[in-house]
This record gives structure tokens, C-alpha cells and sequence, in this order.
């Protein structure tokens, strides 16, 4: 780690996140209309990178019956499509930067 802390990038709120993706089975939400589903989790942490503080994540993005087919489509998402969802997030938390 160059600085100290995880990879991140900035988010709207001036905030710095790092991105995981994450696939759940329908053993674990009983919601899901296929197998499994796939989420972007995006962890926000703070400002000395220490520690997170906080996280959003998206609804599913994807639905399958197959798992790998899931984190695969997950992982088409662009660095644009990433930091377009991460600012959508942030907007609909609603929440104003402390500084």
C-alpha cells in the first residue's frame, strides 16, 4: 500500500471507498427470484485510512442459477459503471461531508 490504506477512490461526498463485489445464494436471502445475486459493496473509510467507517452497497445487479456466472458479470463493471453507482449511493444516503 503506497499511502498507507487500502485502494479507494473518491466518492461525491468527498469520502474514499474501496469496492468488493458480492454474491449471495438464495439459502441466504430467501428474496432472491434465481439462485444467486450479485451486489457492489463500497466501503467507506477514514479520512487517515486507518480504519472503515461506514459502507453502501447496491441492490442486486445480476441474478443467476449460476454462481460464477454472477461474479462475472460483476466483474464487467467498468471503473465508470463502479464510481457512477458509487455517486448514486452516496446521493441517495443523502449524507453531507463533516469537514
Amino acid at each position: 500500500m503506497k499511502h498507507g490504506r487500502p485502494p479507494a477512490f473518491g466518492g461525491s461526498d468527498g469520502a474514499y471507498y474501496s469496492v468488493d463485489t458480492l454474491v449471495t445464494s438464495r439459502e441466504e436471502d430467501t428474496d432472491l427470484e434465481r439462485g444467486y445475486g450479485g451486489a457492489i459493496m463500497f466501503v467507506q473509510w477514514s479520512g487517515d485510512g486507518a480504519q472503515p467507517v461506514s459502507h453502501v452497497e447496491t441492490d442486486y445487479l445480476f441474478q443467476s442459477d449460476d454462481r460464477f456466472q454472477v461474479k462475472a458479470e460483476l466483474e464487467k463493471l467498468t471503473l465508470q459503471d463502479l464510481k457512477d453507482l458509487l455517486d448514486r449511493l452516496v446521493e441517495q444516503r443523502g449524507e453531507t461531508p463533516d469537514w
